[in-house]
């Protein structure tokens, strides 16, 4: 008695290919998906209906949002130099005006010490 692996053979081929085939209808399909939430999440629906013709696409929305928070942040952070920049230069003012006091102080100091050396000489 002999087996005729002929049909089993056939049928282990045929269900590869079809195995096969389903795969790669499979990825075909996910592809095609992943191609239109693509163009529709960077363009909208703006390419193939006129309902949003003068509405930007959601891509351009979103870096218009990170390039106004960028420029917000920028211009707070430009503030807040320039304000510790105005507070330093008031602290250096007013420690040169405490300083020249200071110095005045101490040259009247002397000059009233050498009159008086110089009174006691006579």
């Amino acid at each position: 008695l002999s087996l005729n692996y002929h049909y089993r053979n056939r049928v282990y081929y045929l269900s590869l290919a079809f195995g096969f085939g389903a795969a790669a209808c499979f990825l075909g399909l996910t592809l095609l998906g992943k191609l239109l939430h693509y163009l529709l999440w960077n363009y909208g629906c703006c390419l193939c209906c006129s309902c949003c013709k003068d509405q930007q696409p959601p891509k351009i929305k979103k870096l218009t949002k990170v390039v106004d928070s960028i420029e917000t942040y920028r211009i707070q952070q430009l503030e807040k130099l320039r304000e510790n920049y105005n507070l330093q230069s008031q602290r250096i003012r007013d420690n040169y005006t405490l300083q020249m006091e200071k110095v005045r102080d101490n040259y009247n100091y002397q000059i009233k010490s050498l009159k008086e050396m110089k009174n006691l000489g006579s």
